[in-house]
């Protein structure tokens, strides 16, 4: 194979977003999601519909804000991750034009409740874990990166813990045990999932006191931006012209043809397998032979 074969020149496949935004409750990730969205929507020229999958019960509260951007939204109310994966080949197909998930957590969980009732277990232990992450990897994340289209999710946040070392005395005796204390935070689902993304905002928000009264403060923290435009930056009171460079970058990619993944299966089938653990042993016994 020659190199021009094996490999193209460095393009974009298409032009597309995936994002996500992570907080706590009250944190506005839902609005500034369907913020960034619309403005996404509007700069890319798309004309098809946005597929909504909400668990809860919050895409009602958005109608007014579609019709005023005349945008066509349709909306299907799920847990399942198999809704996910058909809202992939949905996107994929190009029958819709973006794919708006609210929220990926509860997605996640029911994996798990599922995962759980199936193989009838009351608690996950370490080895249920290894199990299910490498899994959900495969079922969501992976079908994610390999989707060719717009999709922004959301999930709830969560505190990250971490443990104090343990006081000893001096002969290295424990005399009292390190408590778990918050580290940081983090979106609710399996571990790098948020980070599948082009862009990864974390939402927060606080109450505080103006001229003597309440004031609520929305907050985005870029935690990624592949563009590197925004990264590292903090906005309150994100619209999208705080994510537009984002989009402009990515509508400044050249586009191409991308070089495909080499087919070809490498490892060997069970039938294989024995054959060639046949084959060794024959081998093995005609030099005995040879030798005796």
């Amino acid at each position: 194979m020659k190199l021009n074969e094996f490999a193209k020149s460095l393009t974009s496949k298409n032009h597309f977003i995936k994002a996500s935004f992570g907080g706590f409750q009250g944190s506005g990730k839902t609005r500034t999601a369907f913020e960034f969205i619309v403005g996404a929507y509007k700069q890319m020229n798309l004309d098809k519909p946005v597929l909504i999958l909400d668990n809860e019960k919050g895409s009602r509260f958005l109608i007014p804000s579609f019709n005023k951007n005349k945008i066509e939204a349709i909306a299907k109310e799920t847990t399942s991750l198999k809704d996910v994966q058909e809202a992939f080949k949905f996107l994929q197909s190009g029958e819709i034009s973006f794919l708006f998930i609210d929220f990926l957590t509860k997605i996640y969980y029911r994996y798990i409740r599922d995962y759980r009732e199936a193989n009838r277990k009351k608690f996950m232990t370490l080895q249920d874990w290894g199990k299910i992450l490498p899994l959900w990897s495969e079922e969501f994340s992976e079908k994610f990166v390999q989707t060719e289209g717009n999709i922004v999710f959301t999930g709830r946040g969560g505190f990250e813990y971490e443990k104090e070392e343990d006081t000893k005395d001096e002969n290295g005796n424990v005399t009292e045990k390190g408590s778990f204390v918050k580290s940081g935070f983090k979106m609710k689902i399996a571990g790098e999932t948020p980070y599948e993304t082009d862009l990864n905002v974390w939402m927060s928000s606080d109450d505080i006191y103006k001229d003597g009264k309440p004031v609520k403060e929305i907050y985005a923290y870029i935690l990624k931006d592949r563009s590197d435009s925004i990264n590292g930056k903090i906005f309150t009171f994100p619209t999208f012209k705080h994510f537009k460079p984002i989009i402009n970058f990515i509508q400044g990619l050249p586009i191409g043809e991308v070089a495909e993944e080499t087919t070809g299966n490498f490892i060997p089938t069970d039938k294989e397998y024995y054959e060639r653990q046949l084959q060794k042993k024959l081998r093995l016994k005609k030099s005995r032979q040879y030798l005796n």
